[in-house]
C-alpha cells in the first residue's frame, strides 16, 4: 500500500464500450474499474488515500482501498519546552532528560562550562 493524494476523476469509455474512471493523483494518472473503489476515490478527492497500484500493460490500476476507518490520521507535532537550562546544571540540580544521574557525567560538564 502506498499514500497518494486524489486530485480530480476523468470519467472514460474503453474501446470494449466499458465505462471506467481515471484518477489524477500525486503518483500521476490512475485507472480504477470495480465500483466500490472507484466511490470511495471520488469521495476522497482533494485527500490523501492509502491505495494498491498495479501496473498491467503499462497502465496504473488502483486495485485496492484501505477502508476509511484505517486510514492513518494526520498527526500534529506537540511542541516541547525546554524543562531544563544550562543554569540548572551547572547549579548540580538532576536533569533526567539529559542523562546527568551519573556523577561522573556531572563532573564532566562542570569542567567544560568552566572553561
Amino acid at each position: 500500500m502506498e499514500t497518494i493524494q486524489i486530485e480530480r476523476v476523468i470519467n472514460k469509455v474503453s474501446k470494449a464500450n466499458r465505462a471506467y474512471k481515471v484518477f489524477e493523483t500525486s503518483a500521476g494518472l490512475v485507472s480504477a474499474f470495480d465500483t466500490h473503489i472507484t466511490d470511495a476515490l471520488e469521495k476522497a478527492v482533494g485527500q490523501s488515500l492509502d491505495v494498491e497500484i498495479v501496473e498491467r500493460n503499462g497502465f496504473l490500476n488502483i486495485t485496492n482501498v484501505k477502508p476509511a476507518s484505517q486510514q492513518a490520521l494526520p498527526v500534529q507535532a506537540e511542541k516541547l519546552e525546554p524543562a531544563t537550562t544550562l543554569k540548572d546544571v551547572a547549579d548540580g540540580k538532576p536533569v533526567p532528560q539529559m542523562g546527568l544521574y551519573c556523577p561522573a557525567c556531572q563532573t564532566l560538564l562542570m569542567k567544560i562550562m568552566s572553561r
